[in-house]
């Protein structure tokens, strides 16, 4: 971008202002039931058992056919200026755009305030490329402190088997419960536990 001047905008005119989410929420289709919220469940003599989808349902919550990913999204986005506030310094101004009511607007500085789409675009990129290169630094000196590397590993790792220990709790509890379930509707239990690697 060039260092020129800034235009300055009013209030009332329609601005477009650079925008970047690094963790913009995503919607896709359960990978489970495939946006059906319900998947069904074989049991070992062939009878099938339609049971509400647990992977994409949100705690207490019923499922919702799709599950959130987070991805780094720059776009632009046009907003109406409905005030200004300037602060001066010694030798410089702080523009501040705001659209809303003073009891509840959003603030944007003067250098993600563009009059085109296409500038505000160019920015939002900027941004993105900005979060982009910080992140591989971040990255790159984490490779560098190997033993701290090693440390937080070991103790992601040890962190993960724990939950997983607890899943397997769980979902042993609910097997065991759908064998009883089948013994109360008076069909044979053929739902043999699935084996395990030591």
């Amino acid at each position: 971008m060039n260092n020129q001047p800034k235009k300055r905008f009013n209030v009332g005119d329609l601005v477009w202002v650079a925008h970047f989410n690094p963790n913009q929420p995503i919607r896709i289709p359960c990978g489970v039931c495939f946006g059906q919220k319900k998947v069904t469940l074989i049991l070992g003599n062939g009878d099938h058992v339609e049971l509400p989808c647990e992977y994409c349902a949100n705690g207490f919550e019923s499922p919702r056919g799709y599950e959130e990913e987070y991805h780094p999204v720059s776009e632009s986005q046009q907003i109406r200026i409905d005030s200004i506030h300037i602060q001066c310094w010694k030798d410089k101004e702080v523009v501040e755009y705001h659209q809303g009511s003073s009891g509840c607007y959003y603030s944007y500085p003067e250098d993600k305030v563009f009059g085109t789409k296409e500038e505000a675009d160019i920015k939002s990129k900027e941004l993105m490329e900005e979060w982009l290169a910080e992140r591989q630094r971040s990255s790159n000196y984490i490779k560098s402190e190997k033993k701290k590397s090693f440390a937080w590993n070991a103790g992601y790792h040890m962190r993960e088997v724990k939950r997983l220990e607890k899943q397997i709790e769980i979902h042993k509890e609910k097997a065991k419960l759908c064998r009883e379930r089948k013994r109360i509707d008076g069909q044979s239990d053929s739902v043999s536990e699935p084996e395990t690697q030591s």
